[in-house]
């Protein structure tokens, strides 16, 4: 099974990856921190741009996408509720509409 996983680098990325089954095939994407683990395959992308985005899901094809990548503090959604809205809401369409 091909699986995606956005934000691959952050703490629930991070963990997935250890903890996904080895018959998985696993990718991913970062926005600012490269992952450590060297047996998969990642790009940094910025999932704003639904143009990238859908490059990189036809290039990977995945079964399955699991979408962990997002501002998760509560003090960043409120100091930065643009940056949190787009992240947290609008990507995870923008990840539907690239998927289908």
């Amino acid at each position: 099974m091909r699986v995606l996983v956005t934000g691959i680098s952050g703490f629930l990325g991070y963990y997935f990856i250890q903890y996904a089954p080895k018959a998985w095939r696993v990718s991913g994407t970062y926005l600012h921190h490269q992952p450590f683990k060297d047996s998969l395959f990642f790009k940094e992308i910025d999932l704003q741009n639904i143009s990238k985005i859908r490059k990189f899901i036809k290039k990977v094809k995945p079964d399955a996408i699991i979408h962990t990548a997002a501002i998760s503090k509560p003090a960043q959604c409120q100091s930065n509720p643009d940056a949190s809205y787009r992240l947290n809401v609008v990507t995870p369409t923008y990840l539907a509409l690239a998927a289908r």
